[in-house]
């Protein structure tokens, strides 16, 4: 049976601001369930909608006017001022109160910053129960692309850490993931496994506090100078193949939509029409 297949509608269904539902995706097994941020899907403003539960993020000490650029065809925020500190700072959110989590995100970092012109960071969920203020986070020490997960308040126990310097000026999809019922950490560039950390498990230190992209709130010398994209929060520790898929997507990948079928088959005309027992396609639109 022929049939008509409209590939060219990119990005979901909007609705006052937000993605209608994950159905919508061609690849709905990978839609974030926690929260994502995709400043590919276009500006807004001083505001970054949070697509998939609404926790959205505000723009702070950023300018929309020349902060939201085009990079290979898609919008990104840029961060770039250290003083005041370029953030999206996203208020408290049920949604990123995650006890397992997968952080995932497309960057590009200019320069390191901070400490030994050493540091950066991605993205950081606070909690006001863990001793260091942080839940989990994804961000930069040393060069060094770590993902950290705090479980009563202990933090170097869970980190996972790239033991490749961060290389500059070049885009990147990096992710780190936690679970807390075997307490095993993975972190990943590239779509490629680079560190794993072992311990005893546990839900993650996390509450009714503040998020943000691109600064490390409970150190505040950490913060990033470069673009963000797609920044995606899972409330499950995603698999090594699926990792690698959200890598083989690419930057707005996962926002692809399903083939839409246009038309129905019906029988063939007769003579004079195509062979007989084939199916004709009647172009009608949808």
């Amino acid at each position: 049976m022929s049939r008509s297949i409209r590939t060219d509608i990119l990005q979901p269904t909007w609705q006052n601001g937000f993605a209608r539902y994950a159905g919508e995706s061609a690849h709905p097994e990978l839609w974030p369930r926690g929260e994502a941020w995709a400043p590919g899907l276009g500006p807004t403003g001083d505001v970054v909608h949070g697509v998939v539960n609404g926790a959205n993020g505000d723009l702070t000490n950023m300018e929309p006017g020349s902060d939201w650029q085009v990079q290979d065809g898609r919008y990104v925020l840029n961060f770039d001022d250290e003083d005041p500190r370029e953030e999206v700072r996203i208020p408290a959110a049920s949604s990123l109160e995650v006890t397992s989590v997968t952080i995932s995100a497309w960057v590009y970092l200019r320069a390191f910053h901070g400490s030994g012109d050493a540091e950066a960071c991605v993205f950081e969920k606070t909690s006001s129960s863990s001793a260091s203020n942080t839940g989990y986070a994804l961000l930069i020490d040393g060069k060094k692309l770590i993902g950290r997960f705090v479980v009563g308040g202990n933090v170097a126990a869970r980190d996972t850490v790239d033991p490749s310097d961060f290389t500059l000026n070049e885009w990147k999809h990096v992710a780190c993931t936690y679970d807390k019922v075997g307490g095993d950490s993975f972190l990943y560039v590239g779509g490629a496994e680079v560190d794993t950390t072992a311990s005893v498990g546990g839900a993650i230190d996390t509450g009714s506090d503040v998020a943000t992209i691109g600064t490390l709130t409970s150190v505040t010398r950490f913060h990033w100078d470069g673009f963000i994209d797609d920044m995606f929060i899972y409330n499950r520790p995603l698999s090594a193949s699926e990792i690698f898929k959200l890598y083989s997507l690419k930057r707005g990948g996962i926002f692809e939509r399903k083939p839409i079928v246009i038309g129905k088959a019906v029988a063939a005309p007769p003579a004079g029409g195509p062979p007989k027992g084939s199916l004709a396609l009647l172009g009608v639109g949808v």
